[in-house]
């Protein structure tokens, strides 16, 4: 979905192991839309009180993302909005050193 980036220079290959950064994304969005319109029968509220309108949204994403950034860095990340625990959503970085 996203191309590979390629980032010129001897200083980026050095540091990182190679000149590209791949972000590669995964997973669903979905968005709902509606509408709760409610009204009250209440006598002591004046008529343009009695009738609310109000938006209703709901999203649910799930998304992880793997970013590597030359041969050295990696990033795995998590996201889900319907989690229940906090560490579901997680975000990890792996540093390769030379050699291995």
């Amino acid at each position: 979905m996203i191309p590979k980036i390629y980032i010129p220079g001897k200083v980026f290959e050095t540091i990182f192991g190679n000149n590209t950064v791949d972000i590669r994304p995964q997973g669903s969005a979905e968005i709902t839309f509606g509408l709760i319109s409610n009204r009250r029968d209440d006598p002591m509220l004046n008529t343009r009180m009695r009738r609310q309108t109000n938006f209703d949204f709901d999203e649910k994403i799930q998304m992880n993302v793997i970013a590597k950034i030359g041969d050295k860095i990696q990033f795995n990340t998590s996201y889900n909005t319907q989690a229940t625990f906090d560490f579901e959503k997680q975000a990890k970085a792996e540093i390769r050193r030379k050699g291995r």
